[in-house]
């Protein structure tokens, strides 16, 4: 036979009322409240593990996206060196290995990679470059572009001088004409003498770099003389 318990509520102005409750919903209650206890601790335990493992997934992702950003930077770069093999005149690059191949014994190998290549962050760009010569005199024509709308790009050009052993001849020119600050585009024209034993005859191309403020290379490539010259 089961118990009950009997609650009594009175009232000034109402009769006595009584109420029975059973044991039976007593426990039910207490341990209605105990899984629940139970359930929320739970969850609690399971958000932050469920948390962690999402954090991890998101930083792996964000590792998998940097690689996969590298690599079609790379993919560029190398499509972009295949395009200049392709779009330079073969007669200039066989004049080019041809001195390479006689003075083969002399010095070490050429790397075409590296004498052509080639870098394009889509910040500044370079176009219209012309050269010329007046005895040991050499005259450079180009535009530097501004590729990002609305922003002011600033940073300097820098001219390299490519042999025809080969060799690239970095010019050290105090010229201000080659510092730009652009939002659009500035041309630039500047007359240097040629470094001292190199004579005209002895270049095969000429080399554009265009830096930011920080040195960071923005732009480069590399000209042969035959598609340059004026």
């Amino acid at each position: 036979m089961s118990k009950t318990y009997s609650v009594i509520l009175m009232r000034d102005d109402a009769s006595t009322k009584k109420f029975r409750i059973r044991p039976l919903w007593i426990k039910f209650f207490l341990d209605l409240f105990i899984i629940t206890g139970i359930a929320a601790v739970s969850a609690g335990y399971f958000a932050v593990i469920f948390y962690q493992e999402n954090k991890k997934v998101r930083a792996d992702l964000a590792v998998a996206a940097k690689d996969l950003e590298q690599t079609a930077e790379q993919l560029e770069k190398n499509k972009n060196i295949q395009q200049i093999f392709e779009t330079y005149e073969s007669e200039d690059l066989h004049s080019f290995l041809a001195v390479n191949d006689a003075r083969r014994n002399h010095a070490p190998a050429v790397d075409l990679r590296e004498v052509f290549e080639y870098e394009d962050r889509g910040i500044v760009g370079v176009d219209n470059v012309q050269a010329g010569f007046n005895r040991d005199r050499m005259r450079v024509c180009l535009d530097v572009n501004s590729m990002v709308d609305g922003e002011t790009i600033s940073g300097r050009i820098f001219l390299h001088l490519v042999s025809r052993d080969g060799h690239q001849v970095d010019l050290e020119l105090d010229h201000d004409e080659l510092d730009y600050a652009i939002s659009r585009f500035k041309s630039v024209d500047v007359t240097f003498e040629l470094p001292g034993g190199l004579s005209p005859e002895d270049i095969f191309a000429l080399r554009v770099k265009a830096r930011d403020d920080d040195g960071r290379l923005l732009y480069s490539e590399t000209y042969p003389l035959s598609r340059i010259l004026v």
